[in-house]
């Protein structure tokens, strides 16, 4: 990916342009080949070519799909085990990442110590994480941030378990219905946008299936404003409905093993006013 201005995929009339905008990238995995990468180049190699995109003004979002951790033990349940040198975090810091997902199915990929670790090394860099903790209920909080005299709250969920933290110290916050109509029924009174994150679908497949847009379409009745999809590693469709809309797959931001399919990818600005996305921006 290079230097770019966002192309604009839909947006109402420019006199209702308001301030507030999310910024979203897809999977982000900072292990395996990327790692050694990093530990030739430094922490700022992976995005040094989106500077110009992310110093626009937004809160900027991402799934990170490994630890982030020298601790730990491979899971045996996993296929492939991913885990990040903390040196990664100083990058994800720079590059301006202010909410990372971590609902999705490498995160306990080394286990509790490193999901523990994970925690601490991002909130020490000021970087907020949503959808793991030592329990189901702390893992469905949400992060509220204010910007602009607004309150945009992020919601983290997941369908795609390779394993689990065996002795259950961390869980993440799976996709059900009912509990996120809960969740945002509760957020909603605290704030101005909800914006969701979910880790569903199928590796490699093109489209999302008919189950998640079920899920999708119904996260956006129950309230949320938008939703951001992720996990089948290449890029799905954009879908407008109702007063919401969902990004069905944002693809890889960064990874390796990459396919010609796997390698497309795009950042995703959503715009805010008062009655919900504005605007969309690729």
């Amino acid at each position: 990916m290079t230097d770019a201005l966002f192309y604009r995929y839909w947006g109402r009339r420019p006199a209702d342009l308001p301030e507030v905008s999310v910024l979203a990238v897809g999977d982000i995995m900072l292990s395996r080949e990327v790692g050694r990468k990093i530990a030739e180049h430094g922490p700022d190699f992976p995005f040094a070519k989106i500077r110009t995109l992310f110093a626009q003004d937004g809160i900027i979002v991402g799934n990170l799909e490994n630890p982030i951790s020298l601790r730990g033990v491979p899971s045996p349940l996993s296929q492939s085990n991913f885990k990040a040198d903390p040196m990664v975090v100083e990058g994800l810091a720079k590059a301006g990442f202010q909410i990372l997902a971590l609902a999705n199915n490498h995160i306990y990929d080394y286990g509790g110590e490193a999901i523990e670790d994970t925690l601490r090394l991002l909130e020490k860099q000021g970087i907020y994480s949503v959808g793991v903790g030592g329990s189901y209920a702390e893992a469905r909080r949400p992060v509220i941030i204010s910007v602009k005299e607004r309150k945009i709250a992020f919601l983290s969920y997941t369908s795609a378990y390779n394993a689990t933290d065996q002795r259950q110290e961390y869980v993440a916050s799976p996709i059900n219905l009912k509990w996120i109509k809960e969740d945002i029924a509760q957020t909603k009174e605290k704030i101005d946008i909800c914006v969701v994150s979910l880790h569903f679908g199928y590796e490699n497949v093109e489209y999302p299936p008919p189950e998640c847009r079920q899920q999708a379409r119904q996260i956006i009745e129950y309230g949320a404003d938008l939703v951001l999809g992720h996990h089948p590693h290449i890029i799905h469709g954009l879908e407008f409905y109702k007063r919401g809309c969902i990004a069905y797959s944002l693809g890889n931001f960064v990874f390796d093993n990459l396919t010609e399919r796997r390698r497309e990818s795009f950042v995703f600005r959503a715009t805010f006013d008062k009655d919900g996305v504005q605007a969309i921006d690729l």
